[in-house]
């Protein structure tokens, strides 16, 4: 039986194939990819990789190229009780699971390696986009 994780992989892989006529690109494949290895290399460090559920995975760009997996992860520990979802990141240094703020985790999964400085500067080009495709005005 094909668990959440592994059927919705399977499906999204099928559907590539299926509408690969229709724009599911090489890149599009390969991050499924990277997040479906990433997750059964996340789920060998659990105690019950089986009851392991995860929400908001995502592949991350970081600046130089390379990539990182993050998302949030719920399983159960050793009582049999589920802990409550956990921000979790896979990078080529391992697997991390975050219980309290970790620097690692916003390098990773939220500036993406940028400065605070670029992250500001890229937000304000989406904001200044979003305004003027909304017709709205400049002032904040």
């Amino acid at each position: 039986m094909l668990d959440g994780t592994r059927f919705l992989g399977l499906s999204t892989v099928l559907m590539c194939l299926v509408l690969s006529q229709a724009g599911c690109s090489k890149e599009e494949m390969a991050a499924k990819n990277l997040e479906r290895a990433s997750i059964e290399r996340l789920k060998n460090t659990l105690k019950d990789p089986d009851s392991a559920k995860f929400q908001n995975v995502r592949v991350i760009d970081q600046k130089g190229g390379a990539q990182v997996v993050c998302g949030e992860v719920n399983a159960k520990n050793s009582f049999g009780g589920y802990t409550g979802f956990q921000d979790f990141y896979v990078s080529l240094n391992g697997v991390e699971i975050i219980e309290d703020f970790d620097a690692d985790y916003t390098n990773y999964c939220i500036s993406a390696g940028y400065t605070v400085e670029e992250v500001k500067a890229r937000t304000e080009a989406i904001l200044a986009d979003t305004r003027r495709i909304s017709g709205a005005s400049n002032k904040p």
